[in-house]
């Protein structure tokens, strides 16, 4: 077996370390005393620029693209002075040169050459001390290169035995002190009791690439592998030095700290006699190390802009300016310090503020709450807002509008209590721009109800009132609707907008009532001699309670026009039922003549009357029902009458003429007779058989009356033409029989009865007739001459009386008186 010496260095993945020199670490022990000449030889090479602490060394030197060397060493160790290669000293070993991983390959004892001396870097040369080891990376290993593992790199370093090669060799002793000047963390015991002996690291090589170094345990070095040395031969007096530094450095360093502290309170103590601690603040200003004095001072300069200027506040949205002074608010500065005091007797707490411990304390401030109060009172009297209600109401026909107002009032003691918290917290500046605290009164009405009233007016009298009445238009003023307005709250925000609808319909009422109509009923009349139709009316009449309830909607509209409801009152006859009566031709008619004035205003009177009269199918016509009374009242005059079967005269004589007429038009027109009596007498201008005549009591009542009925289905109109010389009537209806009349001849003749009136009397003279009898027969046949019914009746004249009137009585003359003999002249005359 050949002998080796293996020094493996684990290397960690960080970025680019180097393995640093231990003498810092150790400035009571030189390095490598622990085998005789060569130990001392490390020794001496170990000073000046050689023996500066790791950190005062500088970088390596890396080649112009800042690489590693191309050359660089895997380790590094201090050789005997013997050791040479070819009889040439090598350069000076770089202390921090890198180490690539191109060195890092198992190097056999084989390889002991100089050539391979020189390849593997300056580790080997004997000029100068091995005092640090260097890592670097680089991309790929040498060709014949162990796998290096990701985490850990392990250099071995091999040396040939020195019958190959003395130059090649190293003794124990110079590897040990090599090893002893390169340690510089050792474990808590012997390094044989541990697994490794750690390098300390610092940051060197290039970017990216770090590695931590580990020593091989020390019972390598006694492996039948190793250089054939026992493991005890090495580090067993490092091992006790260690031992006793460990317990007397601590010991030396707790006993200076004990004496630092105790000097620093000592001159702190004296020099702080009449000052504030350090570290000291109130209000947040800094007073520590300042004498009481000071402190006021700089609390005055700092705390005067916060304390002492005017504050801009709100209230109410409006600015307000708080002079502290004004409002009773002041900062006692002097007990703002005197409640701090000056220096502390307590170690610790001076301690702390040595270490630089903050204290802060707040300031001493004072408030007058009443001047605050007062201050807050003036401020509200000028910007606390009134509550005010809202309101609309009419001038004349202008809308008047008080917008509401909610009220706003400060709330004093919360104001107070708002400016006096701020001016304890030691920046009242912080309170600019406050809004003061305020309450609120509040109102019934919004603005939204206030303006919805306002416009419902403004619409209302944005014109006149137009009333519709049956396309009549009628107009009410403005100044009319505005007074009649009024406004009320309603039971919201808003208010409610009322018409006096009986005040506006007083201004149209009578012109509306005018236009009220009553119905027409339908009606036909004979003129020109044909049927005329008059259609029947409605009738309208005011819907009073309709018209008033569509006031209010009126008012409102666009249109400004109020329609009038009517309600329609039909007609009693209609159209239609005139239509239905049948009124088409005429079915019967008489005339006749000879009648005195007197007698024909009479009859022209009835005549009017009588004119048009209906009678509808199943009535009776009644002259006398129809006509009523006939007196001075009604247009009638006095005419001739037969009385007692003598001629007299009465208001309304001479009707008989008409009766006949009327009589003989309803007998042709076949309506069945009801009434008719002849006269007592026969009168030569009537028909023998077919005349009537009529009278009635003084006080209108029937005593003799011609009627008759209508039997037919359809209706009958009466038509009357009068003139001076005759009188007509013609009945108007729809055909359906033929009449035929046929008188007979006269019988039972009787004398004329024979009267005188005495004289003095009204009295008519008349020739007198002789009386006799008649008979009449009417035959009813329909169209076709089918004879429906015939029926003969007998009328029995009496003779007209012959009335003689008495001549006036004579009277004898009256006898002549004697005259008077003349009075004898008084005596003396």
């Amino acid at each position: 077996m050949k002998p080796r010496l293996s020094l493996a260095a684990d290397f960690t993945k960080k970025q680019g370390w180097v393995l640093q020199h231990n003498e810092s670490d150790r400035p009571d022990e030189t390095v490598g005393q622990t085998s005789g000449a060569a130990g001392a030889d490390i020794n001496s090479r170990l000073s000046g620029e050689q023996r500066q602490a790791p950190w005062e060394r500088s970088a390596p030197q890396g080649d112009a693209s800042g690489g590693v060397p191309a050359h660089s060493a895997a380790a590094a160790v201090e050789s005997s002075p013997s050791q040479t290669t070819s009889g040439t000293q090598d350069a000076p070993v770089t202390q921090d040169a890198p180490v690539t991983q191109d060195a890092l390959v198992t190097q056999d004892a084989r390889d002991s050459s100089a050539a391979a001396v020189s390849e593997a870097g300056p580790w080997l040369a004997n000029d100068e001390p091995a005092a640090v080891f260097s890592a670097a990376a680089s991309d790929a290993p040498e060709p014949g290169a162990e796998e290096l593992n990701a985490a850990e790199i392990t250099a071995q370093i091999a040396l040939s035995p020195a019958d190959e090669s003395p130059t090649d060799f190293i003794s124990a002793a110079e590897l040990s002190a090599a090893l002893a000047a390169t340690t510089t963390t050792h474990p808590a015991s012997h390094p044989r009791d541990a697994d490794t002996a750690k390098f300390t690291a610092t940051s060197l090589g290039e970017p990216g690439e770090e590695y931590v170094a580990h020593a091989p345990p020390i019972g390598a070095f006694g492996s039948e592998e190793g250089m054939g040395y026992e493991p005890d031969e090495f580090g067993e007096d490092h091992t006790a030095a260690s031992k006793r530094r460990g317990w007397i450095i601590p010991l030396i360093i707790a006993a200076s700290l004990i004496l630092l502290v105790c000097g620093a309170y000592l001159v702190d103590w004296i020099v702080t006699k009449d000052q504030v601690s350090q570290g000291t603040s109130i209000g947040g200003v800094d007073v520590g190390g300042l004498t009481v004095a000071e402190a006021e001072q700089a609390l005055e300069k700092a705390i005067s802009p916060r304390y002492e200027s005017a504050v801009a506040l709100k209230a109410h949205g409006r600015p307000v300016s708080l002079d502290p002074a004004d409002a009773g608010l002041r900062v006692d500065l002097a007990s703002s310090v005197a409640a701090v005091g000056t220096r502390t007797a307590n170690p610790v707490d001076r301690l702390k503020a040595l270490l630089g411990n903050k204290s802060e304390h707040p300031l001493v401030v004072a408030s007058d709450s009443a001047r605050l109060s007062a201050w807050v009172q003036q401020a509200a009297a000028t910007t606390d807002v009134p509550a005010v209600e809202g309101s609309v109401t009419l001038t004349g026909t202008e809308v008047v509008v008080v917008e509401p107002v909610i009220g706003e009032q400060l709330d004093i003691a919360a104001s107070v209590k708002l400016i006096q918290d701020a001016w304890a917290t030691g920046d009242p500046t912080a309170l600019a721009g406050a809004e003061l605290p305020a309450t609120q009164s509040p109102v019934r009405s919004s603005p939204a109800g206030v303006k919805t009233a306002a416009d419902e007016i403004k619409s209302i009298l944005a014109a006149p009132l137009t009333v519709d009445a049956a396309g009549t238009p009628l107009t009410v003023g403005v100044d009319v609707l505005a007074a009649a307005l009024s406004v009320a709250p309603d039971s919201a925000a808003g208010f409610a907008v009322t018409a006096d609808t009986a005040a506006i319909k007083a201004n149209y009422e009578a012109a509306v009532a005018a236009t009220e109509t009553s119905p027409a009923d339908a009606s036909i009349a004979i003129v020109n001699d044909a049927p005329l139709l008059t259609p029947g009316v409605d009738g309208r009449v005011v819907d009073w309670p309709a018209t008033d309830a569509a006031v209010n909607a009126a008012l409102r509209s666009p249109e400004h026009v109020l329609t009038v409801v009517y309600t329609v009152t039909p007609p009693t006859v209609t159209t239609a039922s005139i239509e239905a009566l049948g009124i088409k031709e005429v079915i019967g008619e008489f005339t006749t003549g000879g009648f005195a004035y007197a007698s024909g205003q009479n009859v022209k009177r009835t005549a009017e009357t009588v004119n048009g009269a209906l009678v509808k199918a199943g009535e009776t016509f009644s002259l006398n029902g129809f006509t009523g009374p006939r007196g001075y009242a009604q247009g009638y005059i006095d005419s001739g009458i037969i009385l007692d079967g003598v001629a007299s005269k009465a208001v309304g004589g001479g009707i008989s003429q008409f009766a006949t007429t009327l009589y003989n038009a309803s007998y042709f027109a076949g309506m069945q007779d009801v009434e008719h009596k002849a006269h007592s007498y026969y009168i030569s201008r009537y028909p023998e058989g077919r005349e009537a005549t009529v009278f009635e009591a003084e006080d209108g009542t029937s005593v003799i009356d011609v009627a008759f009925k209508n039997t037919y289905p359809t209706a009958i109109i009466i038509q009357t033409v009068w003139t001076e010389d005759d009188i007509t009537v013609k009945i108007w209806g729809t055909k359906t029989v033929e009449v035929t009349s046929k008188t007979g001849d006269r019988y039972d003749f009787t004398s004329a009865p024979k009267k005188r009136i005495p004289y003095g009397q009204t009295c008519s003279p008349t020739s007198g007739s002789t009386g006799f009898s008649v008979d009449n027969t009417r035959t009813i046949t329909d169209l076709a001459g089918n004879e429906l019914s015939s029926v003969t009746s007998t009328t029995k004249y009496n003779g007209q009386v012959a009335v003689s009137c008495e001549p006036a009585p004579v009277v004898a003359p009256p006898v002549p008186e004697a005259p008077t003999p003349p009075t004898p002249p008084a005596p003396g005359g």
